[in-house]
């Protein structure tokens, strides 16, 4: 039954197609290729804090680093993939620098950039929170290689449908199918995009600057015989 699916990108150019009535053999390339947007989130939380005291310092860090902690475990953040560093600096007899450190991980991108826009408007300069940043899970980049192999496939199939029309033959079972490659590679900015996103927020050129590409190839061996004098006739008939 004919695989239904819907093609981002085909490389028509680099498809290559061979027929052989007298091998009773189709091959064809089909080519797929499918987005991958980033689908993870990663916060980096600073709080610096200056006191006389060892204590003092301490003390007035873990206050707001706790803060911190609260509002990226409610906005989503997986805490037990959360990093924390604590560092304390005695800066000279009556100076210390206490400073702690969170780099967070979050499932959804929207609520990493929620937990951001909350801590920059709830904490003081003391407190520097990062530019959001995004990549991709393991099962985000696996997905994208199954679709972009499935279109390809579909594209295969397309291919040998048509051939079939058009020398007036039937196919069998397939006699090969092999990915010649398959591979994962960055958005690859052309000079009318960058023209194009000269307008556009540093945020959402990141996330566009994120996104992958997953494309498959794949060749395919069909075997075929001609169709009969009456299918013939009664592909004519429809014709007409």
């Amino acid at each position: 039954m004919p695989m239904e699916c819907t093609p981002v990108c085909l490389d028509k150019q680099a498809s290559e197609t061979f027929l052989s009535l007298q091998n009773n053999i189709i091959q064809v390339c089909g080519v797929g290729e499918v987005e991958i947007p980033p689908d993870r989130g990663l916060l980096r939380v600073t709080v610096t804090s200056t006191k006389s005291t060892s204590e003092e310092a301490v003390n007035s860090v873990e206050r707001r680093f706790e803060y911190i902690l609260h509002t990226l475990r409610t906005h989503g953040a997986e805490e037990e993939k959360n990093t924390v560093t604590r560092h304390l600096i005695r800066q000279s007899p009556d100076s210390y620098i206490m400073q702690a450190d969170v780099e967070a991980s979050f499932r959804r991108i929207e609520d990493c950039q929620t937990a951001a826009v909350k801590l920059v408007q709830k904490l003081d300069s003391t407190v520097h929170v990062g530019k959001p940043e995004f990549y991709h899970s393991s099962p985000a980049r696996e997905t994208a290689r199954k679709k972009a192999f499935s279109e390809a496939v579909c594209n295969a199939q397309e291919k040998v449908s048509d051939l079939a029309s058009v020398f007036a033959v039937k196919t069998g079972e397939p006699l090969l199918i092999l990915e010649e490659y398959s591979e994962v590679h960055p958005f690859r900015e052309t000079r009318q995009l960058k023209e194009s996103n000269e307008t556009v927020s540093p945020l959402r050129r990141s996330l566009q600057e994120e996104t992958y590409f997953a494309k498959s190839k794949i060749l395919v061996k069909f075997e075929i015989g001609t169709k009969t004098t009456q299918e013939c006739y009664k592909k004519a008939e429809k014709k007409n």
